[in-house]
Parts: C-alpha cells; sequence; structure tokens
C-alpha cells in the first residue's frame, strides 16, 4: 500500500496491512497514523522529523527504515535514531511481554512505549532521559529506574493498571522511591504516583511540591496532602476524580496553583462542601484553568468558594471564571 504525498487523518484511518512511505515525505506529523490497522510501516530516505505518538495504538509489529536515512534506523523492528542514542518508538502492535533496551540508548522519548503490552522492560545503565508519557498506559509490572537518569517526564508512568511499584536505583542522585512513588532525592517533590489501582493515598510529611500530572489519571477514592505542600503542579490531579476522587482538602500553606491542577475534575468541585480552600488558606497564585474550563463549573452548579487576600492572583482568577470568593483580611 503506498501513502499519497498529500492526505488526511480521515485517509489514514482507512490504511491498513503494510504501508510504504514515498520518498518524497519529510515529515511524518504528531499521531499520523495513531489508531490506524498498520502492521508493517517502512521509512524512506528523506524523512527528517517524526513526532512522538506518531504510529500509537496500531497493529505494527515492525518499523523498518531504509539504511540510507541519515536520521533514524531500526534495530529488530524498533524505531531509533541514527546513532542509536534515543529510542523513539516501540511498536505497538508486539506481542512480547520482555524488552531489554539497547545500551546505546541515552533518551528514552516521548510516548515511545505507549499503549504497548510489554510486562517488563530493562533500561540499561546509561539512560539518562526518560520522555514525557514515555511507559503511559503500557502493561508494565515491575520497572526500576537507573542510576544514571537525571530527568523523568511527565505521565511517564501514567495509567498502567498492572504496575506495583517503580523502584529507583539508590545512588541515583536525582530521584528516590517511596513504597513504589517516585520523589526527588530529599523527599520535598511528589514527582510521579504510578498506582492506577490505588484506593487512598497519604503524602508524606516533608513533601513541598506536588509535580506535574502527578496523580494524572489515579483512580484514588481518596488522598490526604500535608501542610508542608506549598504548590501543585499544573494537571497534578488532572481527571482522578473522573474516577472515584470526591473531596480534597488543600492546605493553608499551598500557595500556588499550577495550569489545569483539576482539569475535567467536575465532581471535585460539586461535592465539596463549601469551599476548596478551608478557613486561613493564603493562595497567592492560581493558575489559569486550575478548575477546569468555565463550562463545567457554570454546568455542575459548583458551591466553589476560593479564599484569599484581597488584590491577589486568587481574587482575580475568581472574578474572571464567576467563582464565588471570600476575603481572608486576618491573614492578609
Amino acid at each position: 500500500m503506498i501513502v499519497e504525498k498529500k492526505f488526511t487523518r480521515e485517509i489514514a484511518e482507512t490504511m491498513s496491512g503494510e504501508v510504504i512511505i514515498p520518498d518524497g515525505i519529510t515529515t511524518i506529523g504528531l499521531n499520523t497514523f495513531a489508531y490506524c490497522g498498520l502492521e508493517r510501516v517502512t521509512i524512506p530516505a528523506r524523512v527528517a522529523e517524526i513526532s512522538p505518538g506518531a504510529f500509537s495504538y496500531t497493529n505494527i509489529e515492525k518499523i523498518i527504515v531504509s539504511p540510507e536515512n541519515r536520521n533514524y534506523c531500526d534495530v529488530d523492528g524498533v524505531l531509533l535514531s541514527k546513532d542509536k542514542t534515543m529510542l523513539h518508538t516501540y511498536p505497538h502492535g508486539r506481542k512480547q511481554t520482555d524488552y531489554v533496551i539497547p545500551d546505546t540508548v541515552i533518551h528514552i522519548g516521548e510516548y515511545a512505549f505507549l499503549g504497548c503490552r510489554l510486562e517488563n522492560v530493562l533500561l540499561p545503565g546509561g539512560v539518562k532521559h526518560i520522555g514525557d508519557g514515555a511507559f503511559r498506559a503500557s502493561d508494565l509490572h515491575t520497572i526500576t529506574i537507573p542510576d544514571s537518569v537525571v530527568s523523568i517526564g511527565a505521565t511517564a508512568f501514567s495509567e498502567n493498571y498492572n504496575l506495583k511499584g517503580i523502584n529507583v536505583h539508590p545512588d541515583n542522585p536525582h530521584f528516590c522511591d517511596i513504597d513504589g512513588v517516585i520523589f526527588n532525592k530529599d523527599g520535598t517533590v511528589l514527582h510521579s504516583f504510578p498506582f492506577y489501582q490505588a484506593t487512598d493515598y497519604v503524602i508524606p510529611d516533608g513533601v513541598k511540591h506536588i509535580g506535574e500530572a502527578a496523580f494524572f489519571r489515579s483512580r484514588l477514592r481518596t488522598v490526604a496532602i500535608p501542610d508542608s505542600v506549598i504548590s501543585i503542579g499544573a494537571f497534578a490531579f488532572r481527571e482522578c476524580n473522573k474516577f472515584r476522587l470526591r473531596h480534597i482538602a488543600i492546605p493553608a500553606g499551598v500557595k500556588t496553583i499550577g495550569f489545569g491542577a483539576f482539569d475535567f475534575s467536575p465532581s471535585i468541585s460539586r461535592t465539596i462542601d463549601g469551599a476548596l480552600f478551608p478557613g486561613y488558606t493564603r493562595v497567592i497564585t492560581v493558575g489559569f484553568d486550575s478548575y477546569g474550563p468555565l463550562d463545567y463549573v457554570v454546568y455542575y452548579s459548583s458551591p466553589l468558594t476560593i479564599h484569599g487576600a484581597p488584590g491577589s492572583a486568587a481574587e482575580r482568577y475568581a472574578l474572571e471564571y464567576n467563582i464565588r470568593f471570600a476575603i481572608d483580611r486576618c491573614k492578609s
């Protein structure tokens, strides 16, 4: 099957079997072939850029790259950069449950293993970077982060139904694990909560920052945030209560709430008893869309009240999004 030089997403969705990308194509865009019925794809010499997730959720078992391509290569059907230092895409349709990442790999790309059936992946000692969503929605049971890793992207391990926890090598100078949850080395930043099936969780005392998308789509029923927390990152609890989370109390010391922290979480707003911020909270910064789009707030007739100082960013946010605001003069 030959892909035309110009094709739409609608055309791509009708494709199945083997696809040979024409020589004139230089770029394969984001999600171009996602969810298509592909089984095998051949990438020609002139392709210079392949976006993350270009082949996500397909039946592809093998990706073939022209040996003349200067930017990419394949190793046993897995797409890597030409110098083999970045693993770009692991074919979604492969049926094997175990995989050993080549020793040459330094960077695991964004969404590289998205939705794959792998249960066990061995990371080599030289890996430094794990991209956003790298292992998201896969079948991982366990994984160990080597001591060489210096960065882990948001949602890298989110939505792993069978994940029993993440182990971090004790000699890693940047990260540690506490009962399978990823923190920075000194335990002040909660980076990733990987337990898709967990019901209750108490964030340890001493945590100051809840990281970006840390609890993204987790199935928590309850979560206790300690008084030590001063910031909640962007998308930290996004879509949590799409499942079961209904109530959340924000400690008084929280000063910043990032973009979309409770995005698409209408049931939290709907069932909170009077206020998301109890009593004397001094919320200094509330990111845009922290509680999801305005239509969610209006549609669910939210009883949400934001407490904060007069003239603060919290007050401006409340006014902009038509949310009730209570001035806390005693704590201003």
